[in-house]
This record gives structure tokens, sequence and C-alpha cells, in this order.
């Protein structure tokens, strides 16, 4: 149990060593960045509490599947920029085409204006 033990920064790659592992709790600390692909793949992980962090992004799908077939009990509220859900991914290429786009329009207009009154 390592909930409200101050920790910061990103989940360490190292508890991917931990194979025996059951449970982790690393609920109630400032720790940043994505959870991690690797979490899914302890074998014996039964319980996972990422809450009250500040964890963002999207939760690994797989993860996501065990909590839904109930192999893992997955608490991760509280973490206000991470998506808890499947559908986040498809969400973010909805969005990321348009601001492209008009990204893009924006950088043409501009070179065309510049190179328009040089020549």
């Amino acid at each position: 149990d390592l909930s409200s033990s101050g920790l910061t920064g990103e989940i360490t790659s190292y508890i991917s060593n931990l194979d025996m592992l059951q449970s982790l709790d690393l609920s109630n600390n400032s720790l940043t960045g994505s959870v991690p692909e690797f979490l899914s793949k302890l074998p014996n992980l039964k319980v996972l509490n990422l809450e009250k962090s500040k964890l963002n992004g999207s939760l690994p799908s797989t993860l996501i599947e065990k909590s839904t077939s109930g192999s893992l009990s997955l608490r991760v509220g509280e973490n206000e920029n991470l998506c808890a859900a499947i559908s986040c991914k498809k969400k973010k290429n909805n969005v990321l085409i348009p601001i492209i786009a008009a990204v893009g329009g924006f950088a043409i207009r501009s070179v065309c204006s510049i190179s328009c009154h040089i020549i």
C-alpha cells in the first residue's frame, strides 16, 4: 500500500518486474503522465487503485477489459485528465483531424500572403 505516500512523477517501469503483485494502491498521490500498458500485463494483479492523482490520457484498453470482465478491481476516479473509457481513443481522433486541418489551412494562408507580397 503506497497510498498517500507523497509520490510524484510517472509510474515507474520497475513495477513491471513484480510478477507476483496482487494488489497495487497508488491512490492519493501526485503521480503524473499516462497509465502504463505494463500494468495490464502483471499476471496476478487483482486490485489496482490509482484514484486521486494527476494522471492523464487514456487507460490502456486491456485494463478496462479486465475490469469489465471482473478479473481486476480498478479504481481511477478523481484524475481530472484521465479517460477511463474505451471510446476515448475514438474521440481523440475525431477532434484531431479538424484541428490539423485548421492549423494547416492557416499555415498555407500565411505562406501565401507572405509570398504574394514578395512577388
